[in-house]
């Protein structure tokens, strides 16, 4: 199945270790229930990538955060993308297909 838009929903966290997480959780959180074409699913992944980025870049004291996307895509449901970063769980965050979009 196909997804025509994917919905970003930030669901959990911990409290933030440091300066870092805070801000970039903060940003995702600003962005949770974000909806995006199909056609811009890139586009919203490297939009994460580059706010993950920017923070590091700014935050240089903390131990820098890493993106890693996992495609969690199975053939019977629609297309479902979890992000990590360093592997660590102190938010979720999905990119969630979606089939139809009523507005």
């Amino acid at each position: 199945m196909s997804a025509t838009h994917y919905l970003l929903s930030v669901t959990y966290a911990t409290k933030p270790t440091n300066k870092l997480c805070d801000d970039i959780y903060n940003d995702l959180k600003s962005k949770d229930r974000t909806l995006v074409k199909a056609s811009d699913i890139e586009k919203l992944k490297e939009s994460i990538i580059h706010v993950v980025d920017t923070y590091n870049s700014i935050h240089k004291r903390c131990k820098p955060v890493k993106v890693y996307w996992f495609d969690m895509e199975r053939e019977e449901e629609l297309p479902r993308f979890h992000l990590s970063l360093n592997g660590l769980t102190f938010m979720h965050v999905k990119v969630i297909g979606v089939k139809e979009v009523t507005l």
